[in-house]
């Protein structure tokens, strides 16, 4: 993962192991800012610290599944999908929950369905899940004084 400041003119570079990966750190060290800038990057909308807005952060994210290579490009509200292999972009995204998440439903295998107040089926985003799994497993970690986020997707 890449995180890309042109406003600070910094950049993070993040590697993570292929099966497994832990953070732990001190509290206001940035774990739950790590997390939530793959989510974010993704598609999903959490809540990102006041400094990660200013900043204006664009975020690079480099997966595999299945064999096959992707990175997502999140600048803003702009997504962008490229090919990990060629670097040809697959896709750029308008709409997350009527274009990204049906795209990454497909690539990730995850298709329930929800209903909306309007009694429309929409796919919820992939992120749904492991977003509150991970908030779940924050404030037990709280609890216990500590901040283990380990997860193996």
């Amino acid at each position: 993962m890449l995180l890309i400041s042109r406003k600070e003119k910094k950049a993070k570079r993040v590697i993570f192991d292929g099966r497994r990966t832990v953070i732990l750190g001190k509290n206001n060290t940035g774990k739950s800012s790590l997390i939530k800038s793959i989510y974010w990057a993704l598609g999903a909308e959490p809540s990102l610290h006041p400094n990660f807005k200013g900043a204006q952060v664009s975020v690079l994210l480099k997966f595999i599944v299945d064999d096959i290579k992707y990175e997502i490009l999140r600048e803003g509200k702009r997504i962008s999908l490229f090919d990990g292999f060629t670097n040809e972009i697959i896709k750029t995204f308008s709409s997350i929950t009527k274009e990204l998440a049906p795209y990454l439903a497909e690539i990730f295998a995850f298709k329930p369905v929800f209903q909306t107040k309007d009694n429309q089926f929409v796919i919820p985003h992939q992120l749904f899940y492991f977003y509150h799994i991970m908030l779940i497993r924050m404030r037990v970690g709280k609890r216990a004084g500590t901040h283990l986020i380990n997860y193996s997707i």
